[in-house]
């Protein structure tokens, strides 16, 4: 699936296994629910972004084998 998105392009995110998606669900369904209650267009949705860390050597330019 994730190949397939990818091919389309969409960015997919693969967040683990199928038992995740209770999760998901319920972050969706607060998303409706706020949209609801506050007159939100029902256009919108959550947005999972990646974030990357940079040591201290990497945003310096001194890269180590650490």
């Amino acid at each position: 699936m994730l190949e397939l998105l990818s091919k389309i392009g969409y960015r997919p995110l693969d967040v683990g296994p199928l038992s995740a998606a209770r999760y998901l669900e319920a972050m969706q369904f607060l998303n409706i629910s706020l949209n609801a209650a506050n007159g939100w267009p029902w256009q919108s949705s959550l947005e999972a972004r990646r974030t990357y860390r940079l040591t201290p050597a990497v945003r310096t330019g001194r890269l180590t084998n650490a």
